[in-house]
C-alpha cells in the first residue's frame, strides 16, 4: 500500500556504485462521503477519484448505476417505486485498495402500512400488537395506530429525510381507558428495560431506525437506545411503555 525504497550496490574490481530503487504504492483518494441519503426521486451523486492505477467500480443493485469520466464519478440512483425504504452500496477500488459507500432511498410514504409492535405484557409474556403507520398532518409526520386491551391507541412521529430515522417525542397522550369505574389516561413513555424506570418528560425523544428485510419482504423499525440525565442519575432508555395515570 505504501511506497518502498531499496538500494542496489554494484561492485567490480574494487569499485562500486549505489542505485536507488523506488516502487510506488497504490494511491487512491476520493472526496466521496461514507454514506448518502436520498429521497425516492431519481438523483445523482458526484465526486472525484484520484489514483495512480486503474479504478474499478461496482454496486450492490441495478438501481445504483456508476459511470466514470476521467477522475469524475457519477452515481445515479434510479427512482424508488418499490414502496419501501431501500438500502444499497457502491464501491471503488484500485489494485487491492478499496472503499465502500452506503446509500439509502426513502420518503415518509414508504413507511405507511401494517406492522406488529413487539413487546411484553405486564406479566412478562411476549406480545405482538397489530399496528399501522399512516400519513399525518405534516409533510414528514406519521401516525402510529395500535390495538391493545380492546382499545385503539395513537401516537405520532416525524420522519427525518436527512437521516431516514423516525423521531418519537416522549410523553405523548394516546387516549383514555375506562375500566372498573375508573378512568385512566394513557401516555407512551420511554422505558429502561435494565432498571425498569420510565420517564414522561415531554422534552425527551427517541429515534427509530427503519430497515427493509428483503428476505422476509417486510420493514423492520427498531428503537435506538438513548441516554438522558435526570437530577440524580443518567438513565438509558431502550423501549416504550404504555403508562396509565389517574
Amino acid at each position: 500500500l505504501e511506497n518502498r525504497y531499496a538500494s542496489i550496490i554494484l561492485k567490480a574490481d574494487g569499485d562500486s556504485v549505489r542505485v536507488v530503487a523506488q516502487q510506488n504504492g497504490i494511491v487512491l483518494t476520493s472526496d466521496a462521503e461514507d454514506e448518502y441519503v436520498a429521497g425516492d426521486a431519481q438523483s445523482e451523486i458526484n465526486f472525484t477519484i484520484k489514483s495512480n492505477s486503474d479504478v474499478r467500480m461496482q454496486s450492490s443493485a441495478s438501481w445504483i448505476r456508476c459511470s466514470m469520466a476521467g477522475e469524475n464519478i457519477t452515481v445515479t440512483l434510479k427512482e424508488n417505486n418499490s414502496g419501501h425504504i431501500r438500502n444499497g452500496w457502491f464501491s471503488y477500488a484500485s489494485g487491492n485498495v478499496a472503499d465502500t459507500v452506503y446509500v439509502s432511498q426513502a420518503d415518509a410514504k414508504d413507511l405507511y402500512g401494517n406492522y406488529k409492535l413487539m413487546g411484553y405484557s405486564n406479566s412478562g409474556s411476549l406480545v405482538y400488537l397489530p399496528a399501522t403507520i399512516s400519513e399525518a398532518e405534516g409533510e414528514n409526520d406519521v401516525t402510529v395506530t395500535c390495538s391493545a386491551s380492546g382499545q385503539t391507541w395513537k401516537f405520532n412521529g416525524t420522519f427525518d429525510p436527512v437521516t431516514h430515522r423516525i423521531l418519537f417525542a416522549n410523553g405523548q397522550y394516546t387516549g383514555e381507558w375506562n375500566v372498573s369505574g375508573y378512568t385512566f389516561y394513557i401516555y407512551i413513555c420511554m422505558l429502561s428495560s435494565r432498571t425498569n424506570s420510565f420517564s414522561w418528560n415531554p422534552e425527551y425523544a427517541c429515534e427509530a431506525v427503519p430497515q427493509y428485510d428483503a428476505e422476509h419482504e417486510q420493514t423492520l423499525i427498531k428503537l435506538q437506545p438513548v441516554s438522558y440525565a435526570n437530577n440524580t442519575s443518567t438513565i438509558d432508555y431502550d423501549s416504550w411503555v404504555f403508562a396509565a395515570f389517574q
